[in-house]
């Protein structure tokens, strides 16, 4: 009789510093603090020359705040949406396939509440929440823990918010890009 806690045979126990975890909870502590070892938490600001490019980073873009927050528009969300990979959903249970066959009308409700999300500063938490997996590496002893590979799964709502954002912000980039280059190639 196996509690929801317990291992299985196909939820082998995994032996950290000398000690067999086979309690899930304790497994998955075991996995977010070896991910903080292994990630770390460094901090951006520790030297000052970080600190003053951050500075002068800021300044630069309150130029450009307007572009920044104009509204998203149909056509950027519709192209996010069809660029989606099929992926298993997040803990709100919405597939990517689902939102891909929307309805027009729906399409544009959504749009009106990520374009409310980002006028507002707000990121639904619903959005942000992951469950997270640790998965054996294929060949590799899984009783380490540094053998398994960490996924979390995402909302797909949250992904398309956040993909929208980020091609605001490379658009940005790439302008910029191109703006250094005319100006290098006809100095």
């Amino acid at each position: 009789m196996n509690t929801r806690n317990q291992a299985r045979e196909d939820n082998p126990p995994i032996v950290v510093n000398g000690e067999m975890l086979v309690d899930n909870i304790d497994k998955a502590n075991a996995g977010a603090e070896y991910l903080k070892n292994v990630i770390g938490r460094q901090d951006p600001f520790k030297d000052d020359r970080n600190r003053t490019i951050w500075k002068v980073k800021k300044v630069s873009l309150k130029k450009r705040m307007e572009d920044y927050n104009r509204p998203f528009t149909e056509r950027e969300v519709n192209e996010v949406v069809k660029n989606l990979p099929n992926t298993t959903p997040g803990e709100d249970l919405i597939y990517p396939e689902f939102v891909k066959r929307l309805p027009e009308i729906w399409m544009k409700e959504l749009l009106k509440i990520i374009n409310i999300a980002w006028k507002s500063e707000y990121f639904p938490k619903i959005w942000k929440k992951g469950t997270a997996f640790m998965i054996p590496k294929p060949g590799k002893d899984s009783e380490k823990i540094e053998n398994f590979r960490f996924i979390t799964l995402l909302s797909v709502l949250g992904k398309v918010y956040e993909r929208l954002v980020k091609n605001t912000l490379m658009v940005d980039r790439r302008k910029e890009r191109a703006q250094r280059l005319s100006v290098w190639i006809s100095a």
